[in-house]
């Protein structure tokens, strides 16, 4: 067995869940990365940044309402700001963070 592979059964168990997450983290910053890409397309063709991220703005909270509801959207809106005090988004996107 190499370095690199994990045994099968509770060690497995946990590599497998530290992947997953792994696979979503990394999709999440590709993802960042590639709207990001898209907002200064859209800024280079005079597109103002504000309407811009406003727009992003709205999309996102259509998509959780499509996702959640009315109300669980409005829940997760609720407690924005509280996480936003609080540090848990950043002054900027930084995608290469991991």
């Amino acid at each position: 067995m190499s370095d690199e592979q994990t045994p099968h059964g509770a060690d497995g168990a946990s590599a497998a869940g530290e992947n997953a997450e792994f696979d979503v983290a990394q999709g999440r910053r590709d993802t960042i990365v590639r709207m990001m890409e898209a907002i200064h397309e859209s800024e280079k063709q005079g597109v103002p940044s504000r309407v811009v991220h406003e727009s992003l703005l709205a999309l996102s909270v259509s998509v959780f309402v499509g996702l959640l509801g009315r109300e669980g959207a409005a829940l997760l809106v609720e407690r924005l700001p509280d996480k936003i005090r609080n540090g848990e988004f950043g002054d900027g996107i930084d995608p290469s963070a991991g």
